[in-house]
């Protein structure tokens, strides 16, 4: 019997399944010595350049985390939200000249891996378990503490760093959760940080203090007297200053979307960042069996027996019997 999937991409269904699922990011703020090897780094490199530099190509790897008994079964409507967001990243990101494309997809089909709580419980062994010349992408059932995605920041220390977990439950509404831990991925904070001071609301310590960047806005999220209201703040919180706050509640690297904001942009700051902090992973890749490179091509990300048509209500994908 023909298996049909419905999908319409580029409308309003992705946005509305989101908001019925307001999830929070689990990776935590960069370490004190971290960051200021990135900015020593990112000092020399801003003598260089003012911006970000020619569109550069990043593979990506998509591993599904699965239990052994599914072990030689298809993964082809994982293959397909993969797909989608990868749209969704593309979209992101390419105002800044970082283009996304599908290197491939893989399995890990075994209990031990689907059972684990990856942020609570990680397993540095995935490092040598995923691709090495890719950003690797590891969906799994669970992830622990409430989170649904977590991401490393570059790291010159050896450490693993080259991966993005992301959840089942949210990977088919990822239109904002993708492009947000890919920020993580490259260097980008949250714009609520305070791990190294809190934001003045004039933007005067922008370059010490938040997310370090200085065309996003100081944002109090998470402050009681921080709000929106539809998708317009209208909080009363004040900064050490007695200044109110004016953030973004659109911007990608915050978390106004779980009060029901669509969160669909960076500011050429965070653009420039992120930009810097692939240049750094390149630089940076890894020492011994954690090292990695960038340097995977593209497969044809469309299953073989994926037929695809138009319709009014908008594109169908069936798969032939």
């Amino acid at each position: 019997m023909r298996r049909l999937l419905l999908l319409v991409f580029l409308l309003c269904v992705t946005r509305l399944a989101w908001a019925q699922q307001p999830a929070f990011c689990g990776t935590p703020s960069p370490t004190k010595e971290a960051l200021d090897a990135y900015q020593r780094w990112a000092k020399n490199l801003r003598t260089q350049r003012t911006a970000a530099g020619p569109t550069v190509f990043v593979p990506v790897v998509f591993t599904f985390v699965r239990p052994a008994s599914e072990a030689g079964q298809p993964t082809r409507t994982a293959q397909l939200d993969a797909t989608r967001n990868t749209h969704w990243l593309e979209k992101a990101f390419r105002p800044g000249n970082l283009s996304f494309f599908i290197a491939g997809f893989r399995t890990l089909d075994n209990d031990a891996d689907f059972n684990r709580e990856w942020y609570t419980q990680f397993d540095p062994s995935i490092a040598q378990r995923v691709q090495k010349n890719a950003v690797n992408v590891v969906v799994v059932p669970k992830i622990g503490s409430g989170f649904a995605g977590f991401a490393y920041y570059p790291s010159s220390s050896g450490q693993p760093s080259n991966l993005i977990f992301l959840h089942y439950d949210y990977f088919p509404y990822a239109q904002q959760l993708f492009p947000h831990e890919m920020g993580h991925y490259f260097n980008l904070l949250h714009t609520f940080e305070t791990t190294f001071g809190a934001e003045l609301a004039n933007g005067a310590n922008c370059a010490t203090a938040g997310d370090l960047v200085c065309d996003t806005p100081a944002d109090p999220y998470g402050r009681p007297d921080a709000r929106v209201s539809g998708c317009t703040y209208t909080g009363t919180a004040t900064d050490a200053n007695g200044q109110a706050y004016n953030p973004d509640p659109h911007n990608l690297m915050s978390y106004w979307y779980s009060r029901g904001c669509f969160a669909d942009r960076f500011s050429a700051g965070q653009f420039e960042r992120a930009y810097g902090g692939y240049l750094f992973r390149q630089h940076n890749p890894g020492h011994g069996e954690n090292r990695y490179d960038f340097s995977a091509l593209p497969r044809d990300a469309v299953p073989s027996d994926l037929r695809i048509s138009r319709e009014e209500e908008g594109v169908k994908l069936s798969f032939l019997p």
